[in-house]
């Protein structure tokens, strides 16, 4: 793996469209960046497309589709341009209602507001589609674990996945693989209801973790009784930013386009403030390269 010291962005996104192999781009030099990770004793990761390749919220749109629920597809595209602040300009006789939605997100109180209707809405549909609790397994099922996961885990004490998705996919995912995966806490957006029949009913708001994710990270350093310099954050979005923003080295990853076309064209369409908020960015598909920097930090 290449490993690039004070890396620009335009470098980086041309990296990236290129896809020639995996490297690592640093905002400082790589004895600097070394010095960093030899503190790291924690790690706090995002689940969809960092942790895991894919979406569950797609898995969740096709298993509604199947059961004749109308797709909610558009709803996370409305969603994702709204938060970017990319959304078409309203049109003149568009009312108020109209023109204030194509504005976008300015604060974090309208991504928290745009993300909890977003899966509550995905929460109704699943209640009106009888979804039950071995759907969502089989959902688990369809995720791939990102190569490396495992190992960048093992090399930390211990960890959390942060997630602004379904609590219950992640821990069903995470339920009988290997020991560093298994000890991770689970903090997600949604922890699903369920009655005795293991039909969803209802659900319970933990977070809205993409505004505050960084929250949750303080409140696992009270936890765990670590000082933010020992926790390593990695994410795969802009959505991410809160939590890199709360740990002591943030690792933002890029993967290939062809492993999700709309998420790769919106980080790269807000890349600036992405890159902003990171230590280092990996662009490529497996995280074998971080565990094996990490490692060799600690033990020197």
């Amino acid at each position: 793996m290449r490993i690039v010291p004070f890396a620009q962005p335009a470098v980086i996104r041309l990296a990236a469209c290129l896809n020639d192999g995996p490297a690592l781009f640093l905002k400082r030099s790589a004895a600097a960046f070394q010095d960093a990770l030899a503190d790291v004793t924690c790690l706090a990761a995002d689940f969809d497309g960092t942790m895991v390749r894919g979406n569950t919220f797609r898995h969740i749109e096709r298993l509604l589709c199947e059961k004749g629920m109308a797709s909610n597809e558009r709803a996370l595209e409305d969603h994702i341009a709204y938060v970017s602040c990319r959304s078409p300009a309203p049109a003149p006789a568009a009312d108020f209602r109209d023109w204030l939605e194509s504005v976008g997100a300015e604060s974090d109180v309208d991504r928290a507001c745009s993300e909890a209707g977003l899966l509550a809405q995905a929460v109704i549909n699943m209640i009106r589609a009888g979804v039950r609790r071995p759907d969502l397994e089989d959902i688990a099922k369809a995720l791939s674990l990102r190569p490396g996961v495992e190992a960048l885990a093992a090399a930390c004490d211990r960890g959390a996945v942060v997630s602004a998705g379904m609590e219950d996919v992640s821990r069903a995912f995470l339920s009988g693989r290997g020991p560093a995966l298994a000890r991770l806490d689970v903090i997600g957006a949604v922890r699903l209801a369920f009655d005795e029949g293991g039909r969803i009913v209802g659900l319970r708001h933990n977070l809205w973790p993409s505004p505050t994710k960084g929250a949750n990270v303080r409140r696992l350093c009270r936890f765990w009784h670590v000082e933010r310099a020992h926790v390593l954050s990695i994410g795969d979005s802009p959505f991410d930013v809160d939590l890199f923003q709360e740990s002591g080295v943030a690792v933002g990853i890029l993967p290939p386009y062809a492993e999700d076309p709309l998420a790769f064209d919106d980080h790269l369409a807000r890349f600036d403030g992405y890159w902003n908020a990171v230590d280092a960015l990996l662009v490529g598909d497996s995280l074998q390269p971080l565990a094996d920097l990490v490692r060799a930090a600690r033990a020197a």
